[in-house]
């Protein structure tokens, strides 16, 4: 064989080599998709809460907080529900909920959590984090589905 068909064939085969090596490593660097935002993804329903009053105006404690939570947007896996004060944060956690599968979530916490009225209610801060969505959603209690003692 001639010098130059042996460098010919050598240059083939890198270049081969190198693209299929490309082609490899662009297939296992896939990018993630970004997740959906909680109230994107779910559905919270049912908000209610057992407080006590405070002894700030418009403001109540609460002492623990319900609501459904159901996937619209497909299967939710590996989801976990946390907000500060929590108990117990382990028994909030689902391996998978169905799509339109509700699940009640009643939270109870170590103390009250304090919350001012606004105009669309009580708010709280819960964080969701799944493989589907993630991050904080503020729920709002309205007046009428606090149950105070």
């Amino acid at each position: 064989m001639k010098k130059k068909t042996k460098i010919a064939i050598a240059i083939y085969l890198i270049t081969f080599v190198t693209v299929i090596a490309i082609a490899v490593y662009f297939n296992n660097t896939k990018q993630e998709k970004p997740k959906a935002k909680p109230e994107e993804y779910f559905e919270f329903s049912d908000i209610a809460a057992f407080a006590r009053n405070s002894t700030t105006q418009n403001a109540i404690l609460i002492e623990m907080l319900h609501f459904n939570l159901t996937p619209i947007r497909g299967d939710a896996n590996h989801v976990a529900i946390s907000t500060d004060g929590m108990t117990n944060p382990e028994d909030y956690y689902y391996l998978k909920i169905q799509n339109s599968t509700t699940e009640t979530i009643d939270i109870t916490f170590a103390f009250p959590i304090k919350s001012t009225k606004q105009d669309e209610g009580y708010p709280i801060k819960v964080k969701i984090y799944s493989d589907e969505a993630e991050g904080d959603v503020t729920l709002f209690i309205k007046p009428e589905d606090v149950i105070t003692q």
